[in-house]
């Protein structure tokens, strides 16, 4: 074996060691928290705990993933920084989202039965302004992960930008908690989290239900007070915004 093969085989170990390690995060437990308070207990930044299931900062992997080659787990790993490294403005060109997408396309044809790499692919579409691509790797993934969170997520989302709100509970079966939607889950990303509330807040702030909406903020702020992910800055912005003025109109009348 080659020195650089030696060298490539070590890297992708430490790597293997690194994601072995995170799955052993320690659980937040909290005996004085309501059940039907719908709180967030914080740990510095690690595992928290939001009544029946916890958040995690750390990937939340599935079986398929699982399966993947470590190499391509380290590659779908790189193209996540540079998805995030454009969303960022830290790269300006479109020219590396577009050999993502390249690649992207590579992967799936050997990997198809993936949610995350079709999520990827939607997404970089959508950073490219490419709606009619993106739109059929939506569908796609819908069609194939009917279940797959970021996949309802997505298509909430564009129907909402469409003013077709009363689609909203058709896509999440009427359930407006991620307890209730994906019972056999007991651990969220917190993208997940932040993602299914804004979009929660949203669908409730068209129905003029408040409370609803200030539920939801109040789970995003803890979770990300200084708008750290921006893959929900949009939503969580516009939330702000929102309730900064439903909270000043309150304060007049009080």
């Amino acid at each position: 074996m080659s020195n650089d093969e030696n060298r490539r085989q070590k890297q992708l170990a430490k790597k293997a060691a690194a994601r072995k390690a995170k799955k052993q995060s320690s659980v937040v437990h909290d005996k004085k928290l309501s059940a039907t308070e719908k709180q967030i207990v914080p740990q510095d930044f690690g595992n928290l705990i939001v009544t029946s299931y916890e958040v995690t900062f750390d990937p939340v992997e599935n079986e398929a993933f699982d399966r993947l080659p470590e190499a391509i787990k380290d590659e779908l790993s790189n193209i996540h920084d540079i998805m995030m490294n454009r969303i960022n403005r830290d790269s300006d060109g479109d020219k590396d989202i577009s050999q993502v997408i390249e690649r992207l396309l590579a992967i799936i044809q050997q990997y198809s039965d993936v949610p995350s790499i079709y999520n990827y692919l939607y997404n970089s579409y959508k950073i490219l302004g490419d709606t009619e691509h993106a739109d059929r790797v939506l569908q796609e993934t819908i069609d194939k992960f009917p279940d797959y969170l970021f996949a309802r997520i997505a298509q909430a989302d564009e129907c909402m930008r469409r003013n077709e709100f009363e689609q909203v509970p058709i896509i999440f079966e009427n359930k407006f908690d991620l307890s209730i939607l994906y019972p056999e889950r007991k651990v969220f990303h917190i993208s997940e989290v932040m993602n299914f509330s804004g979009i929660m807040a949203q669908y409730f702030y068209s129905k003029g239900d408040i409370k609803r909406v200030e539920l939801y903020y109040k789970i995003m702020k803890r979770l990300d007070p200084k708008r750290k992910y921006l893959l929900t800055q949009n939503i969580y912005e516009l939330l702000f915004s929102r309730i900064s003025i439903l909270d000043k109109i309150r304060n007049i009348f009080k």
